[in-house]
């Protein structure tokens, strides 16, 4: 990154998504498909995928966002110190857990009220509110824990439920 980017990049202050794991490239789709809705891609929001330990590597980015996420497999493979300051969405035994590292706060998101028929419909649990989503054909039933992770993604940027709800439909965007 020349020093022209980095002056850039501290002026706009972008929120910054990493996203690791075995699931990184379904994951990253349903983050972008739900981010993109809101925000521009690539300028209020850089979504990256790479692994954990290249992490090193985003120190500058990760030091200077103005948000970030880190979206990893679980929680015990991130190293103490290593995203300061940011949100790790990560999943757990029940669903998807959102860690918020600079106040230690935790929230669960959870599926519940399945149906896979032509469109795979689910309700998402945040908190103990309820919103509904449907996945179009494309994405089948094993998406949902992606679909999740996006979910968190969006809240912790900002989101309600509703926008994460509205933003896995119908794919209009007013410009």
């Amino acid at each position: 990154m020349t020093i022209f980017s980095k002056i850039k990049f501290i002026f706009q202050k972008p929120k910054l998504v990493i996203i690791t794991g075995e699931e990184k490239e379904s994951v990253k789709e349903l983050v972008t498909l739900v981010l993109n809705r809101y925000f521009r891609i690539g300028r209020d929001v850089l979504i990256y995928d790479l692994n954990l330990g290249d992490l090193e590597k985003m120190k500058f980015l990760i030091n200077v966002s103005a948000a970030k996420v880190l979206v990893a497999d679980q929680f015990n493979s991130v190293k103490e110190g290593s995203f300061p300051g940011g949100t790790l969405v990560c999943r757990s035994k029940k669903g998807i857990k959102i860690y918020s590292m600079p106040s230690q706060r935790e929230s669960l998101l959870e599926a519940t009220d399945i149906k896979n028929s032509e469109k795979v419909n689910f309700k998402i649990n945040y908190e103990g509110n309820l919103v509904p989503v449907w996945l179009d054909e494309r994405l089948k039933e094993e998406k949902i824990q992606a679909a999740l992770v996006a979910a968190g993604v969006g809240l912790t940027l900002g989101l309600n439920l509703v926008e994460v709800s509205q933003a896995f439909g119908p794919q209009t965007r007013d410009l």
